[in-house]
């Protein structure tokens, strides 16, 4: 089987504070009063009959204001407290945890986990326990242990031995099943893709469901009322889960292009709804423009890295055809990114890349082509988005270049051959309007403007919408209040980094009357795409495609009953660490590296906290950070990353925590590491080792033919790198370190190595898993294919072809679930986290 990656192109994640997030999360057992908040012992039961006290405390607490205070005085009897009883099932594995403190003593004291039968009667049992005063508040856990045969119940005690006085306090006191299902922690309710009805009245969106490789939630067209806001009608794309491209045809048909599955659909007002197929077996197709007259529309793809973006086009008579597939306009470039289209000239515009992104003329009559772009400006990456205009018969292209320009140009056409002038540059923003009274309008930094075509005319509207809209439309046939009377009304429709859901605005032009009108999408699960521990012991999550971040508490709700779970706004994050109370996300696109503090006040303002504190792409060209490890002692974070789009060479960057300082090398070594990606790192004793992938980033090819593992001396700057004892890995992930042994492990594909630091040899352990395996002409890059983490139990576990396992000893491997999980993190316990597409699980061991 060919494991892939997915490496879809997401645009910048809006998304926004939900502040509503669910109270808790699916699996959770709940002890009731679990942490004493309630500043009683209610819902907890008297165990034994010895001499002391059982009360709850405000004096000692390892989080929120209170804790249990357990006194011991007797030494015959066993005396404690027992929790909430659950249901158990037979058969599954449960552990017990808890923070504890013990004061001093002939202390003897054990978090005890034990099952009932039906009657109360203990049948099974297992604990952990604490001899002796603490030095502080210490987290233990039991064992797992199994609920056996004639198990009705499972409980946790909190006890002191009867032979021993004790003293201590108690607090945080949970059960967990072996795996659980925590639900979906990361949500989110967002577009990528909207088109006007030709009155402009109706907004047709887009919403996104959930795409990945183990759960399709299909996406949803949404009918909006551009008077009032409301979503007056839903319809499930059946399907696909996230399309990026609309338009409506000249007879009012709206049409929406997949860029998950390639398939394209047609909605016919007032309720019907169209799968017409996949379009010429591509996957995605990103842009969509209307014909001149009647159901036609044209349409870009994108064909695989390999293959050559398509152009095309579909009309209610003729169906779906590529346009010119023998001379394909894109050649040799593998996306049709965007796409406009000249209806007086029967021309035209496609904006292509990914490898040199170019601006494509088109004559839909001949089929002769040309790049037009002017010499001097950026050609990498994609021209996108691509915008054609008239007014008074002057005719305007308006082309988003790389590096954040946008050209306004001018084209004539002497012999059938088109040559293109630069009539304006300027910084690149939203798609443009339609025109109005020789306007168009459009978005520069959230900012917005109008621009006059005859006159070449900018002004400044000085809105805010802190949003790039995906479409402008212009309507005169409103009716709500400052907007009605055949006024000329601008719309817009997009996603503000500060809300909840996407926002309608709306702008009268004669009387510069605007508004904002949140858009009630419903919320849907985001598909997990990194996490990690932070320093505050909870679980941090960024969702693919749609950014943001998901922070789960781990097994119960911080005192005072609050959420266990909360989503924030931010970029999607390809990588994550923690280092010193700092938690780091590396942020496509453009790699972007945040730093967070949780202990700072406001908990998440995005500027301020997180703050920005490094972009590698202008120098550097990079876009995606997938490697991630720091070291305490120094405070320096290292970051391995993919370059961007159609290009190869991934950098390596050291920042330092104190200064804010930062150096970058791309490539980390020109003799060795040039051409490959950087994605998987691991610090240990003075070094920095690390795993690279043969792909850089989307649509550019590979020069090189094997993955490199190499080790970096963060003193001197030098590094080594080792070949594998085994030929044809082109990707190696999941690099650790193990310090008991001095070596780092890690895979090769589906293959175990492990390096010995000591004498510089690497180890081959065996092809484990044959079944991942990667083949350099696939379609999709791979950047990460596999994790590990060091556990408290001194084992390695990780997950890889979707297993969760876990490395005993270098011959001896666990699977432990099989068949989807994916990503790794580690609770202050000792348990695990992993994601099956949306949904976060918990492995307790």
């Amino acid at each position: 089987m060919n494991l892939k990656y997915r490496s879809i192109i997401s645009a910048l994640s809006l998304g926004a504070v939900l502040a509503n997030s669910p109270a808790l999360l699916a699996g959770d057992l709940l002890i009731v009063n679990p942490s004493f908040e309630a500043g009683t012992l209610s819902s907890w039961t008297n165990f034994g009959s010895g001499d002391g006290g059982r009360t709850a405390d405000n004096t000692e607490h390892a989080s929120g204001s209170w804790s249990a205070k357990i006194v011991d005085n007797n030494t015959t009897q066993d005396f404690g407290l027992e929790s909430t009883r659950f249901t158990a099932t037979v058969g599954t594995g449960y552990a017990g945890f808890a923070s504890v403190k013990v004061m001093t003593g002939s202390t003897q004291v054990a978090l005890v986990l034990r099952f009932l039968n039906g009657s109360g009667t203990s049948i099974s049992q297992t604990s952990t326990t604490v001899t002796g005063a603490t030095s502080g508040w210490v987290k233990i856990k039991t064992p797992k242990l199994t609920a056996p045969s004639g198990a009705a119940y499972v409980s946790l005690l909190l006890y002191s031995n009867g032979a021993a006085t004790s003293t201590a306090y108690w607090d945080d006191v949970m059960i967990s099943k072996e795996f659980t299902d925590l639900g979906s922690p990361v949500r989110i309710a967002t577009l990528h893709a909207a088109t006007f009805s030709n009155d402009g009245a109706t907004i047709y969106a887009a919403q996104d469901g959930v795409n990945n490789d183990y759960t399709n939630v299909p996406g949803k067209l949404k009918v909006i009322n551009v008077n009032t806001g409301a979503i007056t009608n839903s319809y499930t794309l059946t399907g696909s889960a996230v399309c990026w491209a609309a338009a409506t045809a000249a007879d009012g048909k709206v049409y929406f292009g997949s860029a998950n599955t390639g398939r394209l659909y047609k909605f016919t007002p007032p309720s019907t709804l169209t799968d017409l197929g996949v379009v010429l077996n591509d996957t995605y197709i990103w842009d969509l423009t209307s014909g001149a007259s009647g159901d036609k529309v044209f349409g870009g793809t994108f064909g695989g890295t390999t293959e050559v973006g398509k152009f095309f086009k579909y009309d209610g008579a003729g169906g779906i055809s590529e346009i010119q597939p023998s001379n394909r306009p894109a050649d040799p470039e593998a996306y049709v990114r965007s796409v406009a289209y000249d209806s007086v000239n029967n021309v035209s515009y496609l904006g292509t890349g990914s490898a040199t992104g170019r601006l494509i003329w088109f004559n839909n009559a001949t089929g002769a082509h040309y790049d037009i772009l002017p010499s001097g400006y950026p050609t990498q990456g994609f021209v996108l988005p691509v915008d054609y205009r008239v007014s008074g018969g002057v005719g305007r292209v308006f082309a988003g270049l790389k590096g954040g320009t946008r050209l306004v140009l001018n084209v004539t056409v002497s012999g059938g051959v088109p040559t293109a002038t630069v009539v304006r540059a300027m910084t690149t923003g939203s798609t443009v309007s339609p025109v109005y009274n020789g306007k168009v309008y459009f978005t520069i930094l959230n900012v917005l403007y109008s621009y006059e075509i005859a006159t070449d005319t900018l002004t400044n509207l000085n809105i805010n919408l802190g949003m790039t809209p995906y479409r402008f439309g212009i309507s005169t046939a409103l009716t709500a209040a400052n907007f009605s009377g055949g006024a000329p009304v601008l719309i817009g429709i997009g996603q503000d980094a500060t809300k909840r859901y996407p926002q309608m605005f709306r702008y009268n032009i004669n009387s510069g009357v605007s508004d904002f009108t949140d858009v009630l999408f419903d919320e849907v699960g985001v598909e997990i795409r990194s996490m990690t521990k932070g320093p505050d012991g909870k679980i941090y999550c960024s969702g693919y495609l749609n950014g943001n971040i998901g922070v789960y508490t781990p097994m119960c709700p911080p005192p005072g009953g609050a959420q266990n779970v909360s989503n924030f706004f931010a970029y999607q994050a390809e990588g994550m660490t923690t280092l010193n109370n700092k938690v780091y996300f590396g942020c496509y696109t453009r790699a972007r590296v945040f730093e967070y503090d949780p202990s700072m006040t406001p908990t998440w303002s995005v500027g301020t906290n997180p703050v920005q504190k490094l972009y590698l792409n202008t120098t550097y060209l990079q876009d995606r950070p997938f490697g991630f490890t720091g070291d305490p002692a120094s405070g320096k974070v290292f970051i391995g990353c993919v370059p961007e789009a159609g290009t190869l060479t991934g950098s390596f960057t050291v920042y330092t925590q104190s200064n804010g300082t930062s150096t970058t090398l791309r490539p980390l070594d020109p003799t060795y590491l040039d051409g490959y990606s950087i994605v998987s790192l691991a610090y240990y004793n003075g070094y920095v080792y690390g795993g690279t992938s043969i792909w850089g980033g989307v649509g550019a090819t590979t020069t090189q033919t094997e993955a490199k593992f190499f080790r970096y001396n963060v003193s001197t700057g030098a590094v080594n790198v080792y070949p594998l004892p085994v030929s044809d890995i082109q990707v190696i992930t999941g690099v650790t370190a193990k310090p008991s042994e001095g070596r780092i492990y890690f895979w090769g594909e589906g293959h175990l190595f492990n390096f010995n630091t000591a004498t510089g040899t690497m180890n081959y352990n065996g092809n484990v898993f044959p079944d991942v395996t990667y083949t350099s002409g696939q379609s999709n890059p791979i950047w990460h294919s596999a994790s590990m983490l060091l556990g408290k139990d001194d084992k390695i576990y990780g997950t890889i072809g979707g297993r969760l396992i876990r490395i005993n000893s270098t011959v001896s491997i666990d699977t432990l679930i099989s068949g989807s999980a994916d990503h790794l993190a580690q609770d202050d316990y000792g348990n695990f986290y992993y994601a099956v597409a949306h949904v976060l699980y918990r492995y307790v061991w």
